[in-house]
């Protein structure tokens, strides 16, 4: 699916756009949006690894990179 799909340029914004978002398309309260964010992050980290998961995340807001807090490494 996504192999057909065409690649979409990168769109800035920041957290509270990023929540604004997540809160509409999910349909749930903010506080809820901001839970299942974290929870999302959490577990692509345990999929993709550490390093991956860091460099990723290294381009992402600070505000938003502290929803995937705790980042233990785990080899």
């Amino acid at each position: 699916l996504l192999a057909r799909t065409a690649p979409e340029e990168p769109e800035v914004f920041g957290y509270d756009e990023f929540l604004r978002r997540v809160t509409e398309r999910a349909q749930v309260s903010p506080l809820i949006a901001e839970q299942g964010a974290g929870a999302v992050l959490q577990t692509l980290h345990r999929v993709v690894g550490h390093r991956e998961f860091l460099e990723a995340l290294a381009q992402l807001p600070t505000e938003i990179q502290a929803l995937a807090e705790p980042v233990p490494h785990t080899p």
